[in-house]
């Protein structure tokens, strides 16, 4: 039966991204392009789909027998595209077998991407290839797409960038695999690996430092060090082996270091007004002729504005009714005359560790919704003065204390351990000491334990919510030793959140009765002949599960 292609509009042929061969025409038919008209899709079969699901096929595309579609319309171009996104194909096209009145019978042809029998690695040492193998995460049996060959090849020059060569050049080729005289159409996929020589940093230059010696800035950079690095003063405190290599995502953060490092320090207005970073020829720098040949080196190059060093002078507080100003100036902790540091500021204005900053005053005393901020009033020569406008809010009390997560340990046994009851005021540092009540447990992992506030500011409540997760808890211990003698094997059984009051339960049998906070052991020693010893303890962390 004779097929007429479906005909899709060049123009809109020629804006599809389409690496492959993917078409719809129509032939012969009378069709008028300015009057679409509908038709029912009466069949679909295929052709080239026999290791595929058609069902599938179909589903992808968005087709059904029963369907209406427009022609010309993007029904099918749609579908073209849905299938063409799976990666799986090289060649897709839709044809007409036949219009019959208002029905259309369409067959999908399909041509597929190889598959990958195997792949090499070549110009690297086996060490490498290891390596490499397991960073590319490719398997035989995968299909050979570009994308696939271009994260390939990515991953490659990313490993080799991490060792020093910044130059590596990777180049891919396919043929078809014949070993063991296999005709299925499957590819060998080789990878050429071209290193290069492992490129250097011979120096790191910086300009316009004109108020910090550039041996500080060095200490900055922790990641980016030239081949001089062990003569610095900073040998002993900066890290021992660490190579000269260059890595433009490690660089991007050092700058950052420099440019916090200026901030912390009262340079406030300080930027990198440009950096580069250009090869030099080992020939035109003073190293040996032994290292001449087997690497190049780089330039690193960072022009600095500086500016002004400014200092804090004059700091005030406003909107603070609950607390002098005297006690936040002490919290604050920042005396005039210091050098400007919004780093400082910032810490111990919303959150010092140590629990002194001026917002854990106010949350510690419920006032959840307190917030301040600091603003610029006046700048003279290389003074500033701030002012600190605070907005304290109204006290918030607890409202519900949630626990989420808990699958073993029951809620009771977490609830007597937290410091956040309802009807309490909010406090920051409740919460952070009910945290680490809850890790002290050793009943949950203790990077999962998180509390959470959900402050309601219509009735100026707040729900507390900690989400946990349950970890490992009970242990097995075996032993065995032999003197005198004689062999001595022990066992012990350690269960860290036992409950007793379900021993009897059969359903909480699962494998042992647990998440009442109890904690039994038991101990066995034998030298299986005449010495037998048994003890066991019970422990009730809670008497009568009220008091500790």
């Amino acid at each position: 039966m004779k097929k007429i292609l479906l005909l899709l509009s060049l123009t809109f042929l020629c804006c599809l991204p389409w690496a492959g061969q993917a078409q719809v025409t129509i032939g012969d038919y009378d069709i008028d392009y300015l009057t679409p008209k509908q038709y029912e899709i009466g069949g679909i079969t295929f052709e080239g789909a026999e290791n595929y699901d058609t069902r599938m096929i179909l589903l992808v595309a968005g087709l059904q027998v029963g369907d209406k579609i427009q022609v010309p319309g993007d029904k099918i171009s749609t579908a073209i595209d849905r299938l063409w996104k799976q990666g799986l194909f090289e060649d897709i096209q839709i044809y007409v077998t036949r219009i019959q009145g208002n029905n259309i019978f369409l067959e999908i042809a399909l041509k597929s991407r190889p598959k990958m029998s195997r792949f090499e690695i070549l110009g690297v040492k086996k060490g490498d290839v290891d390596k490499l193998r397991e960073e590319m995460k490719i398997v035989a049996g995968d299909v050979v797409t570009e994308n696939m060959l271009t994260t390939s090849r990515n991953r490659i020059r990313a490993y080799f960038i991490e060792k020093g060569f910044t130059n590596v050049e990777v180049a891919t080729s396919t043929r078809e695999d014949t070993l063991g005289g296999a005709k299925d159409g499957r590819v060998f996929v080789s990878f050429d690996v071209k290193p290069g020589k492992r490129v250097k940093i011979d120096s790191i230059i910086f300009e316009g430092n004109t108020q910090v010696p550039t041996n500080k800035l060095l200490r900055q950079m922790k990641n980016t060090h030239d081949v001089h690095y062990f003569k610095k003063m900073y040998f002993w405190t900066s890290g021992f082996w660490k190579r000269s290599k260059y890595q433009e995502a490690k660089f991007a953060e050092d700058k950052e270091s420099l440019l916090t490092y200026y901030n912390e320090n009262g340079f406030r207005d300080a930027r990198i007004v440009f950096d580069t970073v250009y090869q030099v020829a080992s020939d035109n720098l003073t190293i040996s002729d032994s290292k001449k040949e087997k690497q190049d080196r780089l330039i690193v190059r960072i022009r600095i504005h500086e500016g002004n060093k400014f200092s804090f002078r004059n700091i005030s507080f406003t909107g603070n009714t609950v607390y002098p100003s005297d006690l936040l100036a002490r919290h604050l902790r920042i005396a005039k005359g210091d050098p400007y540091n919004r780093t400082l500021l910032e810490q111990n204005l919303k959150y010092n560790p140590s629990g002194t900053d001026i917002t854990s005053l106010y949350m510690d005393n419920g006032y959840l919704f307190f917030s301040a901020t600091p603003v610029e009033v006046g700048v003279e020569n290389d003074s500033i003065d701030i002012e600190i406008r605070i907005v304290e809010g109204k006290q918030a009390r607890v409202r519900n204390v949630i626990v989420e997560g808990n699958t073993i340990t029951n809620d009771r046994v977490i609830m007597r351990e937290l410091h956040t009851r309802p009807g309490d005021l909010f406090s920051r540092d409740a919460i952070m000491r009910s945290r680490r009540e809850l890790v002290t447990l050793g009943y949950f992992k203790e990077e999962k334990v998180i509390p959470d506030a959900k402050p309601n500011p219509q009735d100026g409540t707040v729900d507390i919510i900690y989400k946990v997760e349950e970890g490992s808890t009970s242990q097995i211990q075996l032993q065995g030793g032999y003197g005198s003698g004689m062999i001595i094997g022990q066992v012990g059984l350690t269960l860290n959140n036992f409950s007793a009051r379900n021993i009897f339960k059969k359903s909480a049998w699962q494998p042992l009765p647990a998440g009442d906070g109890q904690k039994l052991s038991i101990n066995a020693v034998t030298n299986g002949t005449y010495y037998y010893a048994l003890s066991g303890s019970f422990t009730e962390p809670w008497l009568g599960g009220k008091r500790p």
